[in-house]
């Protein structure tokens, strides 16, 4: 339903594009001179923007909305209709919105889904065990889409964005080049820090909110056992609970991660369940960036936020696992 209530309000966005002109368009993004570039959400904008510099006018399309939960906006359809790249994460997770670019016909906005451009092998499957909801099975997709959560493929995903950047500008392409490789050395240390964080740690089980952490978990040496909601914003059922309180037991799990984008009612109850049976198993704010809060002045996040959160993440979840 939520997905057709959108694709209704684009068809009625591209309407209304026709009787207000470009116009519009040109007040959504003032014309500056620079290559506009437009990322789906927070941590491609982060990317994005550590590379661009202020060579490049890079924005965000979502902040405090996630990809799950979006719903275009009149405004949306200008500001993609006006880019000249439009960088999404793609692997299904924000397919959706890239259907703004599609229906607004442009045909001077070039579309890149970065997670698909990836090597295969660098791709995690999709894990399905435990969603089925209700006797319905809901499609997520081949691959699990958060690559970004792994600083190796994140730093794989700046190269990629300098190059299109250099593609598009090419006047600036060594400095694009130059960036990219400044975050990359972010990362190589970012990886090393979570790395020794957990390094001896005995326990590296964990139960996730929803399937968001896998790509975190192996670039940090964790096990995912599972996770609480059923799909994203969806709480688990009875039947689930109780199913993820007996492995949780069973594999002596040693953390419950709670995401600040949902509430963490069901994996309350787990931790209540495990508590009864003797298993005192904390909760941790584990943030999967798939929002962040526009800076202070600005629509768009800190492009800092990605890097602070991710070590946050990394120090809240190290000080929680035994």
């Amino acid at each position: 339903m939520r997905r057709a209530a959108g694709a209704t309000l684009i068809l009625g966005s591209v309407l209304l594009l026709v009787v207000y002109g470009c116009s519009k368009a040109d007040d959504a993004w003032p014309e500056t001179g620079k290559k506009r570039v437009l990322a789906s959400f927070p941590p491609l904008y982060c990317f994005a923007k550590q590379v661009a510099g202020d060579d490049a006018d890079v924005r965000c399309l979502l902040t405090s909305t996630g990809p799950h939960d979006y719903q275009p906006t009149m405004r949306d359809v200008f500001v993609v209709r006006k880019a000249h790249l439009f960088l999404t994460n793609g692997l299904e997770l924000d397919d959706f919105v890239t259907k703004l670019a599609e229906d607004t016909k442009n045909r001077t906005t070039k579309l890149v889904k970065l997670g698909n451009a990836l090597p295969s092998g660098k791709l995690l499957p999709m894990d399905h065990e435990g969603h089925d909801h209700d006797g319905h099975h809901h499609h997520h997709g081949e691959h699990d889409p958060h690559v970004w959560l792994h600083p190796e493929i994140a730093a794989e995903m700046v190269r990629h964005i300098a190059n299109l950047l250099g593609e598009i500008d090419p006047a600036n392409k060594d400095k694009y080049q130059e960036r990219a490789k400044e975050q990359d050395a972010e990362f190589a240390k970012l990886l090393a820090y979570g790395q020794a964080a957990f390094k001896g740690k005995k326990n590296r089980k964990i139960i996730t909110m929803h399937e968001s952490l896998r790509y975190f978990a192996q670039a940090f040496g964790l096990e995912v056992m599972g996770s609480v909601q059923l799909r994203p914003g969806i709480e688990g059922d009875a039947r689930s609970i109780t199913t993820l309180v007996q492995k949780c037991k069973e594999k002596g799990v040693g953390a419950i991660c709670i995401e600040p984008q949902y509430p963490k009612n069901s994996a309350e109850v787990v931790q209540a369940q495990l508590k009864k049976q003797g298993l005192d198993v904390q909760l941790v704010e584990v943030d999967p960036l798939e929002t962040a809060p526009a800076a202070t002045g600005n629509s768009n996040p800190d492009p800092r936020h990605y890097l602070e959160r991710m070590y946050r993440n990394i120090d809240n979840l190290a000080k929680a696992l035994p």
